[in-house]
């Protein structure tokens, strides 16, 4: 199990649109439907092709298991290897300003006993860790970003 808590300088309802946004962008490309934020809910789920651990595409169920805007969306991902639960809990501090609680969990159909599978799964757990931390920190930058360019398209419409 991974888990990551980091605190953003963005607000809860920027921070979750942009996770919702992603999702749907995400539920389009992989049915070909017009998927709207407002189909996504507890229950929702669509498949698609992810690649597995070992490399190979396989096709994968996604299922929303919680989803309370803007506070927490909790995503499973079922593969034929086993599953990947994803949960992302905010709370606000300020009005710009969040905690996130990432956490990570892949539940494998596999075992695999002996230290060498308990030093891989520490590494992993590492790496994920790190990922997990960009990823948050790429989106309060993504989201930064868009609200820059957003104040000064506004400028330059009211001083044009």
């Amino acid at each position: 199990m991974v888990e990551v808590s980091e605190t953003l300088n963005v607000s809860a309802s920027d921070f979750f649109d942009t996770i919702i946004e992603s999702v749907v962008y995400d539920a389009c490309q992989a049915t070909g439907k017009n998927i709207r934020k407002s189909h996504l809910k507890k229950g929702f789920s669509y498949s698609k092709k992810i690649k597995n651990s070992f490399g190979k595409k396989e096709n994968s169920r996604v299922v929303i298991q919680e989803f309370e805007a803007p506070s927490i969306y909790k995503v499973k991902f079922e593969g034929s290897t086993g599953y990947d639960i994803m949960t992302y809990k905010i709370e606000s501090l300020e009005d710009e300003k969040i905690t996130v609680r990432y956490s990570e969990d892949f539940i494998s159909e596999f075992t695999v006993e002996g230290k060498s599978s308990k030093m891989m799964e520490k590494l992993n757990n590492k790496r994920a860790q790190r990922r997990a931390k960009k990823l948050l920190k790429n989106i309060e930058a993504y989201i930064q970003n868009k609200q820059n360019t957003e104040d000064i398209q506004e400028n330059e419409y009211s001083n044009g």
